[in-house]
């Protein structure tokens, strides 16, 4: 979060452990923060080893990671794919659509969503979304 943090460093004196000395440093964050993470809506497999994921569109970003994992946890098996705002089709009612291919086919698959907004060649991302799932074909 953007804003000034100061932390406090105290150290003690290795010849004297009476005298105690204490410094503060004065630092400020000057980040970007994404609040929108594009909810994801449906995820639908209609082709053989491909998923069609819809979800919806966040405001002012650069772009979308979709995460998609076989472990519901995303602990294993875990797949990212990133995917700039044009890239990503419009599916109406302000809804954007991807399709992740090279799937496994009769596997489910756990698919998130993230939102990324670049401020000087550094990307800063929100929260994950919520978790759907689909059987692939």
């Amino acid at each position: 979060m953007a804003g000034t943090y100061y932390i406090r460093v105290k150290s003690e004196s290795p010849r004297d452990k009476s005298k105690k000395q204490s410094y503060k440093l004065k630092t400020e964050f000057k980040g970007y923060v994404v609040s929108e993470s594009g909810k994801i809506t449906k995820v639908k497999s209609q082709n053989k080893k491909k998923a069609e994921v819809t979800f919806e569109e966040a405001k002012d970003v650069n772009g979308y990671q979709i995460e998609y994992s076989t472990d519901k946890k995303f602990g294993k098996n875990v797949k990212s794919k990133t995917f700039e705002a044009g890239q990503t089709k419009n599916a109406g009612n302000s809804k954007r659509k991807v399709i992740i291919s090279k799937l496994k086919s009769h596997k489910k698959y756990f698919f998130r969503i993230r939102a990324y907004a670049e401020h000087n060649n550094v990307k800063y991302y929100s929260g994950w979304s919520n978790v759907k799932s689909t059987k692939i074909k």
